[in-house]
């Protein structure tokens, strides 16, 4: 641990391959300790106890009654997701609960986990990994100022044949400047309480703001994010920034200039 720095304890509350690897990451940050799991499964109940040293209860209400921890690790599918985690919202002394998404099957389950959570002042996060990188708000930043012009869409290519997933429609949501949805048509297919991320989403969004919001789920030779704005568009496939500007004599691929200095050449 370091030094000065509080050791939080942590209850890990799914103990199936993504929850295993959400503990392990707890444990080698160095600030926190799995003090306890919970898991309906027995065979991955004991598989997860055996390697961290920890109690394990097949139900999580007895968890809850029994151990004392700072953050619930609800690594869960949307189905079960809710209902555990307004538990654990519910519970005192739990300071925060992290879940995977995405959070719920419906939008009713989600609103209520987020109030649970407001009303017990129980800090709520969810894996928005992408969303909170600090050179994407530098970006978002400079779009709000109005350097570029008018934010007209937000278009999101594919990385693999299985995405974009949820983090894509975050971070376009991030760059519409997280207006509410006026309409959306496309298609998703997958398992929605599958262990693995939903992938192919594919469609168009119109954001109340007036942005568009484009989705690609076939993969080419474009990959990441590209908003385009009157005057302007930034780009980024998770590795590489820019953000262009035309110059006085109107938008043309020939006029677009990137602004240096505002990203490093490689994240």
């Amino acid at each position: 641990m370091m030094a000065g720095k509080r050791m939080h304890r942590v209850a890990q509350i799914g103990c199936g391959q993504k929850g295993t690897s959400h503990a392990r990451s707890h444990v080698l940050v160095g600030r926190s300790q799995i003090v306890a799991a919970a898991d309906p499964d027995e065979e991955n109940l004991a598989l997860f106890c055996e390697r961290f040293d920890v109690p394990g209860y097949t139900d999580h209400r007895e968890l809850l009654a029994k151990e004392e921890f700072d953050i619930a690790s609800a690594i869960l599918n949307s189905r079960n997701n809710p209902g555990i985690v307004i538990d654990c919202a519910q519970t005192n002394g739990i300071k925060a609960i992290q879940s995977e998404k995405p959070i719920a099957e419906r939008l009713a389950d989600a609103d209520a986990m987020v109030a649970a959570c407001k009303a017990n002042s129980v800090w709520y996060a969810c894996g928005d990994v992408e969303r909170n990188w600090s050179y994407y708000w530098k970006a978002r930043e400079i779009l709000e100022s109005g350097e570029l012009g008018e934010v007209l869409s937000v278009t999101c290519f594919s990385v693999s044949p299985r995405r974009w997933d949820v983090q894509g429609l975050s971070l376009m949501r991030m760059f519409a400047f997280d207006s509410d949805v006026a309409w959306v048509t496309g298609w998703v297919h997958g398992d929605a309480v599958s262990d693995y991320d939903t992938g192919g989403y594919s469609g168009h969004l119109r954001f109340t703001n007036g942005i568009d919001g484009y989705l690609h789920r076939r993969q080419g030779a474009r990959t990441g994010i590209e908003v385009v704005c009157t005057k302007g568009v930034f780009e980024s496939d998770h590795r590489y920034m820019r953000m262009r500007k035309v110059d006085d004599n109107g938008p043309s691929w020939s006029r677009l200039s990137e602004i240096e200095g505002l990203f490093p050449e490689e994240l």
